[in-house]
């Protein structure tokens, strides 16, 4: 009898632990399958904007995440006492947080992560995305702290993320030639992939521009690893070389780059804008008639646009500041205005108008 009473209980052990475990496994399980969704829908949300643009979660993405925290949170109040069961919800839970934008919550997470389980695997991902966060929650001086681990050994899987991080900081400290060598320190470097060469061109190229440098801005945005980054990353390199061109007085290549991108099916969206461009920089190379058959195939092709306005603007000042024609340069305003009057080009045109019929009229 009192054999039959062990045996009973420790069935009753073996059932216990076998719920418990499914349970942890339940919770893990779902908490995973819910961060890999909103992951998806994450990823379909940043490839339709540029890299440096803030986007916040769909409200569908945010509830997947809120729900990962909460069965992550689950995890830590039912099993407080397995070390890898709660570092793998700690972690996941500051993930959550890192993708809904919310660094202070997620930095806490990472803070907790390194007190506890800093053995763990998932220690090298929390000291960079905790140096991130701090970086966007606007602690820089901390953030550059906490990125020493990361960018101290070549061997850290997040080195070259690191090395690019420390160019933001530098950027942010107002010290752009310290963020120019931390990227050329990535480009220096034989083993950065392809793919980080490219994110390393372009952000230096951004850099280079902004230092009015177009030669080495042009050199970067060319550089042949651009060709591996999304498309809107590939079509701002596009656009920017061609504008590095410009700035170089160099029209007629200018002119030439822009028709490669109007021709590009990839940039459909801004054919119009690059169309109107394209008559703006032959105007500036001086080819006046290819220039005015280009602005009138954008008067034609988009009516009632703000392409429309901007070309008509720019028919109306050269008639203004070129020929000294100042009654057709009202008639170009006038139909500048008339486009589309509440843009920027059409009520510079309005008032361009008003104060040219005033001079003709004396």
């Amino acid at each position: 009898m009192r054999f039959f009473r062990y045996m009973v209980l420790a069935l009753a052990v073996l059932l216990l632990e076998g719920c418990t475990c499914c349970a942890y496994l339940n919770h893990m399980f779902n908490a995973e399958r819910l961060y890999d969704e909103a992951g998806e829908l994450r990823e379909a949300r940043l490839d339709s904007i540029p890299e440096e643009t803030d986007s916040s979660p769909g409200l569908e993405e945010r509830e997947k995440y809120d729900k990962v925290i909460e069965k992550g949170s689950r995890v830590l109040e039912r099993f407080p006492n397995n070390k890898k069961r709660t570092a793998e919800a700690v972690f996941l839970i500051g993930e959550s947080f890192r993708h809904k934008g919310e660094w202070g919550k997620a930095i806490v997470k990472y803070d907790e992560y390194e007190r506890y389980f800093a053995d763990y695997d998932s220690m090298r991902a929390v000291e960079y995305q905790r140096a991130y966060c701090l970086y966007r929650n606007h602690e820089y001086n901390i953030s550059r702290f906490a990125l020493e681990p990361v960018i101290a050994s070549k061997n850290h899987p997040y080195y070259f993320q690191g090395l690019n991080l420390l160019s933001l900081l530098d950027e942010q400290s107002e010290f752009p030639d310290q963020a120019i060598a931390a990227l050329e320190a990535v480009l220096a470097d034989t083993a950065g992939t392809p793919f980080m060469r490219g994110k390393a061109h372009f952000r230096l190229a951004g850099l280079y521009y902004k230092k009015e440098d177009w030669a080495k801005s042009r050199e970067h945005y060319k550089a042949k690893e651009i060709e591996l980054l999304n498309v809107r990353e590939r079509q701002t390199a596009g656009e920017q070389a061609a504008e590095c061109l410009v700035n170089q007085k160099e029209y007629l290549k200018a002119a030439d780059e822009y028709k490669e991108l109007f021709k590009n099916p990839d940039y459909e969206q801004k054919h119009p804008e690059y169309l109107v461009r394209l008559g703006e920089v032959t105007l500036m190379a001086e080819r006046y008639p290819d220039a005015f058959i280009i602005l009138r195939k954008v008067n034609s092709d988009y009516p009632k646009t703000q392409y429309a306005s901007r070309s008509y603007y720019n028919m109306g000042d050269y008639e203004q500041q070129k020929t000294l024609n100042y009654e057709q340069a009202v008639v170009y305003y006038d139909s500048s205005y008339s486009s589309l009057n509440y843009c920027d080009w059409g009520q510079k045109s309005r008032a361009l108008s008003e104060s040219l019929k005033r001079l003709i009229a004396m």
